[in-house]
């Protein structure tokens, strides 16, 4: 018994659902995605890191980070343990604007998780922890 068209079909509805919910708050996905990791690490990141934690492209990213430069939302400083990467952090201006965007998604989460129950999101969590260690361990398998 096969589940991936299924599995597949959720998985893409989930991402349009985030997509359809980044625009109905003035942002493309890319830029949801880039001021949640800002929001969750208030000492700033990499570049690279956002680009690796969301399988971005890099120009992308790029642009976006000189476009939030230019609106004074984030700066950028030499990272301390990689001279030659930067690490960018919000202001103060950035901060309240993807601040807000974040506690507006967790909101929109939390009542979804509230929804399901307690039981229901802890085995629902506990299955898709699962299903991924299974697909890592099936690409390693392959890749012997």
């Amino acid at each position: 018994m096969s589940h991936f068209w299924e599995f597949t079909g959720l998985w893409q509805e989930t991402n349009l659902l985030y997509a359809q919910w980044a625009k109905a708050h003035g942002l493309s996905m890319t830029e949801l995605l880039v001021a949640l990791s800002l929001v969750e690490q208030p000492q700033g990141c990499r570049q690279k890191d956002i680009c690796d934690r969301w399988a971005l492209p890099k120009q992308t990213v790029n642009s976006l980070l000189k476009h939030w430069h230019m609106q004074n939302w984030v700066i950028s400083t030499p990272d301390e343990t990689d001279r030659r990467a930067r690490r960018v952090t919000l202001t103060r201006q950035g901060l309240a604007y993807a601040g807000e965007i974040a506690r507006q998604l967790i909101q929109t989460e939390n009542q979804v998780w509230q929804r399901m129950g307690e039981e229901a999101s802890q085995e629902f969590l506990a299955a898709s922890a699962r299903y991924n260690q299974y697909f890592r361990e099936a690409c390693e398998d392959e890749g012997r």
